[in-house]
């Protein structure tokens, strides 16, 4: 995660590794779809990558993947998220191909270097206070013509049928929770109007959807709902 007064605190989850062992899962899964996402908006050609929200490093080996001649500034509060990040990218540290900056995203990106050509920012948006704020300090650090890539959920457009009244019940309290900490369960059709906010120029939205007919359903209803519940 990206900062202490967000709604992803790793510190308050009973068992670290369910929620480890859901973000393996959740880049198994999709793996392949957002590889192939990530190279049509320009990440091959990349050169220095700014990853704010890096998580246990699974992503940053993704990115550092499909450009392999980049350099990748990863950001992440989590003080075990980090621990498990440095362990993922022992080589890539050693060959100074990647760093960890252990912080507040907030605090950290305004003294970076602005030579930043692609960032990325995954189910970060959501979890932290004054998106907007941050995203305008990215724009100060990427280069000219550079790209920034955000991928976040909205809870308006997770349908249940036939319809579940447990289950409106349970992202209502969900939804009012995460509220509570800062976050913001509807952000995805915000992201737009964050970015042009912010100094961005939106190219292209694309809103994916997954049923149980693509995911089973115990593993999609882990993937949706395993930390939304430890919310609540």
């Amino acid at each position: 995660m990206t900062q202490k007064a967000g709604s992803y605190d790793t510190n308050k989850l009973e068992d670290l590794s369910l929620e480890k062992n859901r973000l393996e899962k959740q880049l198994t899964n999709f793996l392949e779809l957002e590889s192939r996402l990530l190279r049509a908006v320009g990440l091959e050609k990349s050169k220095k990558i700014l990853e704010v929200g890096s998580g246990i490093g699974q992503i940053s080996k993704m990115l550092l993947g499909i450009a392999p001649k980049a350099q990748l500034t990863a950001i992440e509060y989590s003080d075990d998220f980090v621990k498990e990040w440095k362990k993922r990218l022992a080589s890539e540290i050693a060959s100074q191909q990647a760093e960890m900056i252990h912080g507040d995203a907030h605090d950290i990106i305004p003294q970076l270097t602005p030579n930043y050509d692609f960032s990325y920012l995954r189910f970060v948006a959501q979890h932290i206070p004054q998106p907007g704020t941050l995203l305008k300090r990215i724009a100060k650090v990427t280069v000219p013509g550079g790209h920034i890539a955000l991928v976040d959920s909205d809870d308006q457009l997770v349908i249940n049928y036939p319809y579940d009244l447990e289950v409106r019940n349970l992202l209502k309290k969900i939804q009012e929770a995460q509220r509570q900490q800062g976050g913001d369960r509807y952000i995805g059709r915000k992201q737009i109007c964050l970015l042009s906010q912010s100094g961005f120029i939106p190219q292209k939205a694309q809103v994916i959807h997954f049923t149980n007919k693509e995911l089973p359903f115990d593993l999609l209803w882990e993937l949706s709902f395993g930390f939304k519940s430890t919310l609540v």
